[in-house]
């Protein structure tokens, strides 16, 4: 079984070097590393030139989740995972734990673990993902996307990210694919991605109402009955993410 990973870019000069690095580190390296830039004018690419094996496409697109979906559409591995630029693997060994999941429980359609909101060195919040179920999704035990590696027969069968979505459509992935469809995915009680504080999801509390406002319309899209109170459902499990720091 091969890896591809898929690194989304626009203008990522100061953080995407260590997140090239964590991939190098990793023990067992990647069929392939597609890097989707969206015309990056401040030193990205040539930063990206000290990396040959990498394999660079940059054209304009229409945001983060379009450049996902054309990174899984070029990926020839078995399963994809996607480390965004401002993001790096946790340890040397994300990779190969990810493989021995697959290994570990076969019927599994995707894999995922824990990650760590950081800020420089500080770890400022710790997202447990917990094992899923359909009524943990909706009190925060929602798989955190970075951590995720899906088999690419998935993507095949039911489509990628919806690009009309601004933050929330891995959201709706997730919902679409695990809550309404059923799919198998396991748990891996570790780290496996440091999370850059100041993404597009970190941003605020305008990023908050949007990505709530989002996350609304991904339920009632996949025929769950929701409403804004079911929103807030998922905040005290959110805010004990905030005190555990290891």
């Amino acid at each position: 079984m091969k890896i591809s990973l898929i690194t989304p870019v626009f203008n990522g000069a100061t953080t995407i070097k260590a997140t090239l690095e964590s991939v190098a580190s990793q023990s067992i390296a990647p069929l392939e590393h597609w890097i989707m830039d969206g015309g990056s004018i401040d030193g990205t690419l040539e930063i990206l030139q000290g990396y040959p094996h990498l394999q660079v496409f940059s054209a304009p697109d229409q945001g983060l989740y379009d450049a996902m979906n054309k990174g899984i559409a070029r990926a020839q591995g078995e399963v994809v995972g996607i480390i965004n630029s401002d993001d790096s693997y946790a340890h040397s060994g994300v990779l190969a734990q990810v493989l021995e999941a697959f290994k570990t429980h076969p019927q599994a359609d995707m894999v995922y673990a824990d990650l760590v909101y950081v800020k420089g060195d500080r770890i400022v919040r710790y997202y447990k993902s917990g094992a899923f179920s359909k009524k943990g999704f909706f009190y925060g035990k929602v798989p955190a996307h970075p951590t995720l590696f899906v088999r690419k027969e998935v993507y095949d069968r039911f489509g990628g990210y919806k690009i009309d979505y601004k933050i929330s459509a891995d959201y709706e992935f997730l919902l679409r694919t695990l809550y309404v469809a059923g799919l198998k995915a396991v748990y891996v009680p570790e780290v496996w991605v440091k999370m850059g504080v100041g993404g597009v999801s970190t941003r605020g509390l305008k990023s908050l109402w949007l990505s709530n406002k989002e996350n609304l319309r991904a339920c009632r899209e996949n025929g769950i009955k929701a409403h804004w109170g079911t929103m807030l459902l998922k905040y005290p499990y959110k805010i004990l993410g905030l005190f555990k720091k290891s």
